[in-house]
């Protein structure tokens, strides 16, 4: 008997013990429209001579997901690394829609997220039922803005998700049942690619129903898992390009995927030297490997792992040396969240997620990584008439799960769906809220609180001379600095990433007024020697050359003569814009703990005491000179 043979009988037998109104009102609420459509997701890659980002498009039904899964667990210990320690939670802020760009007449939808060099990308739908491609984009995380581009010409089009791939955007979907790729430098201008489509075959047109979760980092192959309406069926395809510019190859996925069942693929990653994915074929559950992302193989059942309770994992993130899947897991009378780890992505286990059920009914459809802590988004399903509402769970660091109250961002009916990565302290999250008995767009961010942004910082590497090392190359633009002020901006972020003390020296002395760059130095005193004394120090808060390329990221904003030493200068630009004023706004505060400058709880609450910001800042006059970088006061 084959695999899908297995798998088949299995799932029939798993059918016959479930009760059907109990199974259809859980996927009713985790698919509004039983309908199929086109996913991507992107896979951090790593090998010994490069980092791929890999992406993968596939068709998912969330209607009848049915995966196959074993109490008792056979992994009762806390995650590897876990010392007892509470993993500190964090702040979540709805990011605001002044606009209502992600509302509206018709059905919003985001299916995919993307973040790189400090612009964001969602990509979806609207329309009537959400199935019409749309693109937005957003250089800040309040100001975004909907893509004015030709992304179908006259023919029907949807995008399942985006990714990143060598600091650019790839996304991929159909226009007209054929298959596409997108891609795009800023996320404002995207280019169309054909994508190689079998003979006598045609992918299935599908509206946009499924979220993906999406991971990607660094540059290489990109590979691509979707289905084609062929002659015989749906049949699933592969295609692999080696580049952004690579052509395009089409891959015949192996002889496992030969049975009779349709096979679709959720979520897919990289992991110890193979591409992994969620599998299923009709309603059984299967990962699948790959070497070469073409030729896929699905993973037999790991024996006693599959006993008769209907799940479906939905995510896949790498916990150190393990690959976890994430998902839902519906047994005789509840249902609730489930993790599944693999060492290799190839044999799998039921671990314990103790903290992700309870009460109601649970869903997880998304998991992200923040700062080492493993994050879980869905939705809850109270009871009863109750609607659903967006839910959210942490992982503690002794494997156990607390459930997140979203700080009143939750009250509103909805869910969570999917998440990206925000400068390695945030996730940015999409998901959906009920307004007027209409689903609309929502996103949010979380990050996590602390003592202070130095927790939050990307890791520096040991061969690094400075902080910002770790810090993209290119620089977002600042809309509205004087040329002259513009031009200091980019050699001040250009010297700093390349920890050159020569360089910031020389810009900061050049001047005719004094540079301030500690409230206790003296005239003869070099900035760049107190900078470098702070960099070897390495303590949390003193890693200057990090803050200094993180705040000219950041909108500046103005002094005005009536707040400054008049004999010295009438108008001064700073970062962050919070130093402007005397009272920051909300807004102002939150760009700080978006940015992982400073924490979102006690470090805001210090500055409000306090009376104004006294963080570091940066300070240049308009006709181009520095006059300040420094914190206190």
């Amino acid at each position: 008997m084959n695999l899908d043979e297995r798998m088949r009988r299995a799932s029939t037998a798993l059918l016959e013990q479930v009760d059907a109104v109990d199974r259809d009102r859980l996927y009713a609420r985790i698919a509004t429209r039983p309908r199929r459509r086109w996913v991507l997701a992107a896979v951090a890659v790593a090998t010994a001579a490069a980092a791929v980002a890999t992406v993968v498009v596939v068709p998912r039904l969330l209607d009848r997901g049915v995966i196959i899964d074993q109490p008792p667990f056979a992994d009762t210990s806390p995650s590897p690394g876990g010392d007892g320690a509470e993993v500190p939670t964090g702040t979540w802020r709805r990011v605001p829609d002044p606009q209502g760009l992600f509302g509206g007449p018709g059905e919003q939808v985001i299916t995919g997220l993307a973040v790189t060099n400090g612009v964001a990308v969602a990509v979806g739908g609207d329309g009537e039922h959400g199935d019409q491609a749309a693109i937005w984009r957003a250089a800040q995380l309040d100001r975004w803005e909907r893509v004015a581009v030709d992304l179908c010409g006259e023919a029907s089009c949807t995008i399942g998700d985006v990714t990143t791939v060598a600091e650019a955007f790839v996304a991929v979907g159909q226009v007209d049942g054929l298959p596409k790729a997108w891609t795009s430098e800023d996320g404002a201008v995207w280019t169309r690619i054909d994508l190689p489509v079998p003979t006598g075959g045609r992918p299935a047109v599908s509206p946009l129903t499924a979220l993906e979760e999406v991971v990607s980092s660094g540059d290489g192959a990109v590979v691509v898992l979707g289905s084609i309406d062929a002659d015989g069926g749906v049949q699933p395809v592969a295609y692999r390009a080696d580049g952004l510019d690579g052509e395009w190859q089409q891959g015949g996925l192996g002889p496992t995927f030969d049975g009779e069942l349709p096979i679709t693929f959720d979520a897919l990653t990289r992991f110890a030297g193979r591409y992994v994915a969620i599998a299923h074929a009709g309603d059984g559950l299967g990962f699948a490997h790959s070497d070469d992302g073409l030729t896929w193989e699905l993973t037999p059942p790991t024996p006693g792992v599959y006993q008769p309770n209907p799940n479906r994992p939905t995510a896949l993130v790498i916990d150190g040396e393990r690959l976890l899947a994430l998902g839902t897991v519906h047994g005789k009378d509840e249902v609730d969240g489930a993790v599944w780890a693999s060492d290799d992505g190839v044999n799998w286990q039921r671990v314990h997620a103790d903290g992700i059920g309870g009460p109601g009914q649970q869903a997880v459809l998304g998991a992200g990584v923040v700062d080492g802590a493993i994050v879980a988004v869905g939705e809850h399903f109270p009871g009863g008439t109750e609607p659903t509402h967006p839910a959210a769970w942490q992982r503690r660091a002794d494997g156990a799960w607390l459930r997140l109250d979203g700080d009143g961002t939750f009250d509103s009916p909805g869910r969570l769906t999917t998440t990206a990565q925000l400068d390695g302290h945030s996730l940015l999250v999409a998901g959906s809220i009920v307004t007027d008995d209409r689903p609309d767009v929502a996103l949010w961010t979380y990050t996590l609180d602390g003592d202070g942004s130095d927790a939050r910082q990307q890791a520096r590497p040991d061969d690094a001379d400075c902080s910002a090392a770790v810090m993209p190359a290119d620089l977002p633009p600042d809309a509205g600095l004087p040329p002259a002020a513009d031009d200091l901006r980019e050699a001040l972020y250009e010297a700093a990433v390349a920890c050159d003390y020569g360089r910031l020296e020389v810009l900061a002395t050049r001047g005719e007024r004094p540079f301030t760059f500690s409230l206790g130095a003296g005239e003869d005193d070099s900035p760049a020697a107190y900078w470098q004394m702070l960099e070897q120090r390495d303590e949390p808060g003193e890693r200057p050359l990090w803050y200094l390329a993180q705040l000219l990221r950041l909108p500046h904003g103005q002094k005005v003569e009536t707040q400054l030493q008049a004999d010295r200068y009438s108008a001064l630009i700073v970062w962050p814009r919070a130093f402007a004023s005397d009272q920051p706004t909300d807004a102002e505060y939150q760009e700080l703990v978006d940015a992982g400058l400073y924490g979102g709880g006690g470090d805001i609450a210090a500055f409000r005491q306090f009376g104004g910001y006294a963080g570091w800042r940066v300070g240049i006059t308009p006709d181009g000179e520095w006059i300040s970088f420094v914190a206190g006061d």
